[in-house]
C-alpha cells in the first residue's frame, strides 16, 4: 500500500491539471524505496528496510510507462564529490521524489541534496519522458568554459541535443552553486516538449551565467510553464541573465506561461533573442532592475507596449521603474 503522505505530497504541486494527476495517482505503479546512508543495492526496495542505496541501481528496477516511484530519503548533504553525472533518469514515466520527515511548500523534506564537482557533466540528468522529479537541491561546479548547446554546463540538465524530452515536471526544487564560486548555469533545458517548473529556485552564492536556459537540440521548444519560481542572484552573487531565449528562430518557443517569477539581483531577467522566438504570456513578476534592462532582445522594450507588441506578450508585474496593473 503507497503512504498516504507520499501520494499528498505529489499531488501538491501547485493544483497543476488536477484531474489528471488523481488518475495518475490512483493508477500507481510500483513504489521502491532509497536510503542513502543505509540503503544497499541488491535490496528489493520495497520497503525502508529493504532499501536500495542509489537512485541509478532503483531506476534499473523500474518498467517504463509503469508509473513507478522511488521515495528517497538520507541527510540533507548526501554530495558526492566526484567528476560524474550522479544520477541518470532515463525510465520513462517514473516520479524521483525526495523525501524526508518534515515538508514545507518550498523545500519539502528539507531537499535532498545531489552534488558534483564535474565542471562539464551536469549532476543530475533527465533523458527520459513523462518524469516527475520533486523535493530536491541540485549542487554543482559547473564554473569554466562556454555554454553552448553542445555542452549546456547546468548541474540539472533534462534532455540532450540528441535525445529531447516531452512532459518534464519539475517542481519543489533548488538549483544552486556548491560554494562560493561563479557557476555558468543552472537548468538547462534541452529540446523538451511541455515542461512544466513550479516552485523552482535557481541562484548562486558567486555570480552566475544563466538561470534557466532553453536550448534547441534537435527540434523546436514547446509550450513550457514556469510559475511560483525565483531566479536570480544571491547577496554574494549576480546573474546575468534569468531565462535565456535566444536560439535561433527555426527553434522557437511556441507558447509559453510564465506567472509569479521573482527575479532578485539581476542584470537581465529574459532574453528573447528575436521577435518571433518568443510567444509568451509573462505575469506577475517582479525584477529587480528597471524595465529597459529587464528584458533584451533584437528589439528594446523600454515600456510595455513595446514588450507586448514586439514579443507578443501580455504582462504585468513590478520593475525597479515602472509598477504595471
Amino acid at each position: 500500500m503507497v503512504d498516504q503522505r507520499i501520494l499528498g505530497y505529489c499531488a501538491r504541486g501547485a493544483e497543476f491539471n488536477s484531474q489528471a494527476r488523481l488518475a495518475n495517482a490512483l493508477s500507481i505503479g510500483d513504489v521502491y524505496y532509497v536510503d542513502l546512508a543505509n540503503g544497499a543495492d541488491g535490496s528489493s526496495g520495497a520497503n525502508w528496510d529493504e532499501a536500495m542505496l542509489t537512485i541509478n541501481a532503483t531506476l534499473d528496477m523500474c518498467t517504463a510507462g509503469k508509473n513507478d516511484y522511488i521515495i528517497v530519503r538520507g541527510p540533507h548533504d548526501t554530495a558526492v564529490a566526484v567528476a560524474a553525472t550522479l544520477d541518470t533518469i532515463d525510465v520513462d514515466g517514473v516520479h524521483v521524489i525526495g523525501f524526508s520527515g518534515a515538508m514545507n511548500p518550498y523545500t519539502p523534506g528539507y531537499a535532498q541534496r545531489r552534488r558534483s564537482s564535474a565542471a562539464d557533466l551536469p549532476t543530475v540528468l533527465i533523458t527520459a519522458d513523462d518524469v516527475e522529479y520533486a523535493g530536491w537541491e541540485v549542487q554543482g561546479q559547473m564554473a569554466g568554459g562556454a555554454w553552448s548547446a553542445a555542452q549546456p554546463k547546468a548541474p540539472l540538465r533534462v534532455g540532450t541535443t540528441t535525445d529531447g524530452n516531452e512532459r518534464v515536471y519539475i517542481h519543489n526544487v533548488s538549483v544552486r552553486d556548491p560554494g562560493y564560486t561563479s557557476m555558468t548555469g543552472g537548468i538547462a533545458l534541452v529540446n523538451c516538449h511541455y515542461p512544466v517548473l513550479e516552485q523552482v529556485s535557481i541562484r548562486s552564492v558567486g555570480n552566475i551565467d544563466y538561470g534557466l536556459q532553453l536550448l534547441p537540440g534537435v527540434g523546436p521548444m514547446a509550450q513550457m510553464i514556469l510559475k511560483d519560481s525565483i531566479i536570480g542572484g544571491s547577496r554574494q552573487g549576480l546573474m546575468a541573465t534569468g531565462i535565456d531565449l535566444s536560439f535561433s528562430s527555426a527553434q522557437n518557443l511556441s507558447g509559453a506561461i510564465m506567472d509569479n517569477i521573482w527575479f532578485p539581483r539581476i542584470t537581465n531577467c529574459i532574453n528573447f533573442g528575436i521577435d518571433y522566438d518568443a510567444w509568451a504570456i509573462l505575469s506577475n513578476f517582479t525584477s529587480s532592475v528597471p524595465l529597459a534592462t529587464s528584458f533584451t532582445g533584437a528589439t528594446a522594450c523600454a515600456n510595455k507596449a513595446a514588450l507586448v507588441t514586439n514579443y507578443e506578450i501580455t504582462s504585468h508585474g513590478w520593475c525597479a521603474d515602472q509598477i504595471w496593473a
